[in-house]
């Protein structure tokens, strides 16, 4: 197949569990997109703060509703009022100051997260742990977490989203605050503060008494309140008349009674100026602009004009956008500026404890720069907006230097940036900051610049979108002139490597990792890590089986300390190229240690890898209670990695509950997975919950239904789409067509088969030969052709042996269980058989036609043949005294696997401790009686 015709729909998303793991720290760990830890600061108050009772009474009342909705125009004291509520009434308080990027739910919810952390640590630890997923759960799951957690608190909590108009009307934010209001926890009330209405269907609020508002008609200063806020603008006071008079023309206007006071300080005639006051507000604002600039010095209010550009500023930043600024050779500098700025009580707002960061009233900076746009050209307010670009990107605040280099008109200089720093998101795992980046230019200059190409390839990689990332490969190798930079070749290879890995082409795929390691340069780590996997998995596809673990295992001797992310998908690899392989116990034991290490290291997202993985492990064992405990663990969280993984987790406990004797619970688990898959609306990941339904129901009897559902599903045969997965519907199809289907259907199902067999052995992927070889046995015994039934059946054995794979033959059921008995008296795998009768016969219920089936009676001894190598060389190092772990340790496998090894031991020799098991092996010649004689 070739790498253009590669579908996306058949790729399984496991294969991103062999990518970099999400940043797991914390809503403000290091590895984290940086907050502006300023925004969470509730805002002081100004110094002509007056106090106003009757709004804070009326903020009193809102309390008795879960939402209290502050919607007035720009001006009108709304957070000032909302923040001396809360000063005066002493609530508790989690404050958000929004931008407009915060429409971005996940942005919304890392700040969210770190506000009520610093009030209550650990209080949204669920809601936190969602943002690990690679694609965030749908809305109303996240919206029941956030719910649910909240309504812990008993004590009478606030939160104030202020600037909520700022948000995009189509952001997921709403929908979030709408699924809060449903069934708002008791103990939190919710402020939203915005210049207009928020789209919440305040009706059906107003109608249900949830919510309580504050409107424009409510906020305007009565004349006690506006002789208040005025009457320390003129020395010598103003007087009744005065005061009335500004109050008519200003209409209680809280930003336009603060440019009065400006204006006043520097007035020489106060009547002349209030008379002057005539018109409309616009035109009221803007001659009290003038006059307000007009009275400050001229160094000050030039320097004033240019920060309008910032939407915070620091003395440094100030510094930064006044490059030809001396400070001893000018009247005015960024620390200078700021002293000055804070005496003058121009509508600044401190952002931090230390005052060292500050902002405009919105107001105020958008007066600023109708200002700026008045005496400064495009060019000269460009500069600033480049200047304040460079001074954010030695900070390392990426975001902002490229939102300021595109408010340059400079699209060039913000591609500039994005290339220097693609790789840092990107080694972190914070795919999705990379992709905010990217959102901010414009189309013509990412499709011309390689280094862009490229990065919309990781992001197509990460979100395993094949067909997009094929596409990305053409365009890159259509550039006319591609650079010279090695990276971009090294990047393009590697995703050439993946195109022709899920192609099932591994030559190709293992010749396009050599060629991007060998173009990759020194210190590319993340290119370098991951074409080394894809070559080891392709090794593994080519057949190289051994030396693909041999270069892994090197690789993570070789892993540098803060490699935590690499190691924990170098492991994941080694388990899937020993699941594929068929290797059952080591496979297990990998994922034993890949659970151990993602403890150690904090990894959540390679945890979930860990316990899937040692379910698929044991369930094909047939070890179906510890399978169980491994699936429920991924249930019970399902958000928090990809979907596909999840319906696995599902179908696989569901299986396990029916083979335990559970079948009630099991149609439970699969109904519960289909509203929960349902609610990210993928449709792969609900076609698997649909087929192992079906699975389900076949061996619960339900024969017809299954058939049904059988009849309907069109899927085509995809073997390198199949990968590690428990449930694959291909395979399950079949199952079903063969189990109650016609012959001709079951004909058309055991041609089917031969393809997907000849598919996997290109592949070299053994876990689901086994699973094909059982069901073409079975057609084969169903068609009447015994011979070759048997035939198939011993090449089965032989490949299901080794890795003790039983669950196979066991679903299979009473249709194969004669002929795995004429296959034991033949002499072929008699041990192996017997444990899978063994299982079979220790099921509850295997299906309900096979209900008071007993398995065929093999005659029991105890040989060498009965214990496996594995068994054997425990009994010797059991018999020598040492303990679990020091056997673990010799044979390096977990000490669990060591205590299942011990019990199946202790099974076959019908013993029930150590030393009857090592007096008994010596009896029956196991073991050398090394007793000194007597």
């Amino acid at each position: 197949m070739s790498e253009s015709s590669t579908s996306s729909a058949h790729v399984p998303s496991a294969s991103a569990a062999i990518m970099p793991d999400a940043a797991r720290r914390g809503p403000d760990h290091e590895l984290s997109q940086p907050l502006i830890r300023t925004k969470l600061h509730r805002p002081p108050l100004p110094s002509d703060y007056v106090r106003r009772d009757r709004l804070l009474d009326q903020m009193d009342k809102a309390m008795a509703a879960p939402l209290t909705l502050v919607s007035a125009g720009a001006g009108t004291g709304k957070s000032v009022m909302v923040a001396a509520w809360l000063e005066d009434r002493g609530h508790p308080c989690t404050w958000l100051s929004l931008d407009g990027v915060d429409g971005d739910l996940r942005r919304f919810l890392r700040y969210l997260v770190a506000g009520m952390e610093s009030l209550h640590p650990g209080s949204l630890q669920d809601t936190a742990a969602l943002l690990d997923a690679p694609e965030l759960p749908p809305v109303a799951v996240i919206a029941a977490h956030f719910t649910n957690e909240l309504d812990r608190s008993t004590t009478p909590q606030v939160l104030v989203l202020d600037d909520y108009h700022l948000l995009d009307p189509k952001s997921s934010v709403h929908e979030l605050i709408r699924g809060y209001l449903k069934h708002p926890p008791q103990s939190w009330h919710l402020i939203l503060v915005s210049r207009k209405d928020p789209p919440l269907a305040l009706g059906s609020l107003r109608g249900a008494g949830k919510i309580n508002e504050i409107r424009q008609q409510d906020l305007p200063f009565s004349i006690a309140e506006t002789a208040g806020l005025l009457s320390g603008s003129v020395p010598s006071g103003l007087g009744e008349k005065q005061i009335e008079a500004i109050q008519l023309r200003v209409e209680g206007w809280a930003a336009g009674l603060r440019l009065v006071g400006l204006a006043c300080r520097q007035a020489p005639d106060i009547d002349r100026f209030i008379a002057q006051l005539g018109g409309n507000l616009p035109d009221t604002t803007a001659y009290l602009m003038d006059e307000v600039l007009t009275t400050l010095p001229a160094a000050f209010s030039g320097y004033l004009i240019k920060t309008a550009v910032l939407d915070r500023f620091c003395p440094a930043l100030l510094d930064a956008i006044h490059p030809d600024a001396e400070p001893a050779t000018t009247e005015m500098d960024g620390t200078r500026f700021v002293e000055l700025l804070n005496h003058s009580n121009l509508f600044v707002v401190p952002l931090d404890a230390n005052c060292e960061w500050f902002r405009y009233h919105h107001v105020f900076q958008q007066l600023l720069l109708d200002q700026l746009k008045q005496v400064c050209s495009p060019n000269e307010i460009h500069a600033l907006h480049s200047n304040a670009s460079t001074w954010f990107e030695q900070q390392g605040c990426i975001d902002e230097a490229i939102k300021h280099a595109v408010a340059a008109d400079d699209q060039a200089a913000a591609a500039d940036i994005i290339e220097r720093h693609r790789n840092e998101p990107l080694s972190t795992d914070r795919w999705w900051v990379l992709q905010d980046w990217l959102d901010m230019l414009g189309t013509g200059v990412k499709q011309m610049r390689p280094a862009l190409l490229m990065s919309h390839g990781w992001l197509a990689f990460f979100r395993l979108q094949l067909d997009v990332l094929s596409l990305i490969v053409q365009q890159f190798d259509s550039l006319a002139d591609p650079g010279e930079e090695p990276i971009w070749r090294a990047e393009r290879n590697f995703f050439a490597a993946v195109l022709a890995y899920w192609a099932g082409n591994g030559a190709e795929c293992q010749r396009c990792c050599e060629a991007a390691l060998a173009a990759s340069p020194t210190g590319s780590r993340m290119v370098v890590g991951q074409a080394r996997i894809y070559r080891a998995l392709a090794q593994h596809m080519n057949g190289d089986t051994q030396l693909a673990l041999r270069l892994l295992e090197s690789d993570i001797k070789g892993a540098e300390k803060n490699s935590a992310l690499f190691v924990s998908r170098l492991i994941v690899a080694i388990a899937f190229i020993h699941l594929l392989d068929g290797d059952l116990e080591q496979a297990y034991d990998d994922a034993c240690q890949l659970g151990a290490y993602a403890v150690r290291a904090d990894l959540p997202y390679a945890r979930f890898w860990a316990e899937i993985l040692s379910g698929i492990s044991s369930f094909y064992a047939a070890r179906f209670d510890r399978a169980k405990e491994h699936f429920a663990f991924c249930t019970e969280n399902p958000y928090g990695f990809e979907t596909r993984a999840a319906a696995d987790a599902f179908v696989g406990l569901a299986l396990c509950e029916q083979f335990t004797g559970n079948p009630q619970q099991a149609a439970a688990t699969l109904q519960e997975a289909a509203a929960i898959i349902g609610e990210f609306q993928d449709a792969e990941s609900l076609g698997v919950i649909e087929s192992g339904r079906a699975r389900l129901q076949l061996l619960q009897g339900d024969a017809k239904t299954a058939l049904r559902w059988a009849r309907i599903a069109s899927i085509e045969p995809y073997a390198p789409g199949m990968f590690m997965w428990l449930e694959v519907p291909e395979i399950t199809q079949r199952r079903m067509l063969i189990a109650a289907g016609t012959t001709a259907e079951r004909e058309k199902s055991l041609d089917d088969l031969v393809e997907i067999r000849s598919q996997l052995r290109a592949c070299n992927t053994v876990n689901h030969l086994i699973q094909v070889a059982v069901l073409q046995s079975l057609a084969l015994k169903r068609l009447g052709r015994s011979t070759e039934a048997q035939s198939t059946l011993l090449e089965c054995l032989a490949l299901a042996q080794p890795g003790e794979w039983i669950q196979p033959f066991v679903e299979a059921g009473e249709p194969l269980l004669g002929e795995l008995a004429t296959s034991a008296e033949a002499g072929h795998s008699r041990d192996f058989i017997r444990c899978v009768l063994t299982a079979y016969d220790s099921c509850a219920t295997t299906s309900k036609h096979n209900k008071g089936t007993s398995a065929p009676h093999i005659p029991d001894h105890v040989g060498l043949t009965d214990l496996t190598n594995r068994e054997l060389d425990i009994l010797e190092l059991l018999a020598q005294r040492l303990q679990n772990k020091q056997i673990g340790a010799r044979l390096n496998i977990s000490t669990h696997t060591v205590k299942d090894h011990l019990k199946h031991v202790y099974q076959k020799l019908e013993v029930s401790n150590r030393r009857d098991a090592i007096a008994k092996a010596m009896r029956v010649g196991l073991l050398k009686d090394s007793r000194p004689n007597t």
